[in-house]
């Protein structure tokens, strides 16, 4: 994805939750989180001309919002390895094992942010159906009590909602899109 605009307050604003979710899978602290992807945010805003060679700025701040989670542990795991030899081990683990998944914890964060852009083009009525369906892993018959309908309207609802994300990701151009709201289809069978 390339971006014209740069400003770093723009892609504050257009990449701070996705970057904090990716941080927070990584960290498990949301307060850590937080203070990892805003490192990121100060370091652009001191070196703006950083970004002047970027040339996939998602894939950039994926990384550097990594990185910063890295520092994060190191500073809260090296004071322990002086007095604990395993710290320093468990540190190198903990590196190795966010290597080998940092890719799928990209893809995860933006399928989300896809799937969530998605449901919120829809009516109420027919996002609460996905999100109680995708999200909270209710049966058709639980939400048809829930919400006052029959199974067959939850399932026609449900349905309907599932194709108009399907015409809206093609709208988009997003394949990706596409694919998650085709695997999403299953699960209101």
């Amino acid at each position: 994805m390339s971006h014209e605009n740069l400003d770093p307050r723009s892609l504050l604003d257009e990449h701070w939750e996705r970057l904090q979710f990716f941080a927070f899978t990584l960290l498990d602290d949301e307060d850590l989180a937080s203070d990892a992807v805003a490192d990121v945010f100060i370091r652009i805003l001191k070196n703006e001309n950083s970004l002047a060679g970027v040339k996939n700025i998602q894939h950039y701040l994926y990384g550097a919002v990594r990185n910063s989670c890295y520092n994060v542990l190191r500073k809260k795991l090296i004071p322990a390895s002086l007095a604990d030899p395993t710290a320093m081990e468990e540190l190198t683990s903990v590196e190795e094992k966010w290597a080998a998944e940092h890719e799928h914890n990209v893809v995860r964060a933006e399928m989300r942010d896809m799937l969530a852009r998605l449901i919120k083009t829809l009516p109420a009525r027919e996002q609460e159906i996905i999100c109680r369906r995708y999200f909270n892993n209710e049966k058709i018959l639980e939400i048809a009590d829930k919400m006052g309908l029959s199974e067959y309207q939850v399932r026609t609802y449900g349905e309907k909602a599932i194709n108009q994300m399907k015409i809206n990701a093609l709208k988009a151009d997003s394949w990706q899109g596409l694919l998650l709201v085709i695997l999403l289809r299953d699960l209101m069978r």
